[in-house]
Parts: structure tokens; C-alpha cells; sequence
């Protein structure tokens, strides 16, 4: 995985953790976590579980562009072989 910086830059992520589950940064493991966690919300199609989905999305999103906006990334380029 690497990282386009705001400066234009593209830098490669580095793994933060020491967990053995993922190759990636641990902040974007857990986003993708929450989003998988997310989706089960829509099984079955209630109107209840699509609007968990929206509130639990949004916060997913608020945290994530907090995450990009701090490290000042612009975009997140995957790689063959990334393990979210």
C-alpha cells in the first residue's frame, strides 16, 4: 500500500502494529474492519438496518477523514498483495 501525500508525493504505508493479521497500517485495517461490520446492518433490507448503516458509515467516514486530513494523505493507492 502507499500513500499520495498532499505535496504530490507518493510514499509507501508503513505497518504500525505488531499484529499478524494484515499488512497495512493499523488505522486503515480497522476502517476496513468497521466497514465490513457495517454492511451486515443491510442484510435482510429494514429500513432500520439501512439507517444504522448511514449513522455507522458517517461516523466510519468522520474518523477516516480525520485520519487522512492528520497524516495529510490524498489518496490511498492498494497494492497486489495488501492484506486489509
Amino acid at each position: 500500500m502507499k500513500f499520495r501525500m498532499i505535496d504530490g508525493s507518493v510514499v509507501d504505508a508503513v505497518k504500525d502494529c505488531e499484529c499478524v493479521t494484515h499488512t497495512v497500517p493499523h488505522w486503515v485495517h480497522m476502517d476496513n474492519i468497521d466497514h465490513i461490520l457495517n454492511a451486515r446492518l443491510l442484510e435482510g433490507g429494514s429500513f432500520l438496518g439501512t439507517i444504522g448503516f448511514a449513522k455507522e458509515e458517517g461516523a466510519r467516514l468522520r474518523v477516516k477523514l480525520f485520519e487522512l486530513k492528520n497524516r495529510g494523505i490524498v489518496e490511498i493507492i492498494k497494492e497486489e498483495g495488501d492484506v486489509l
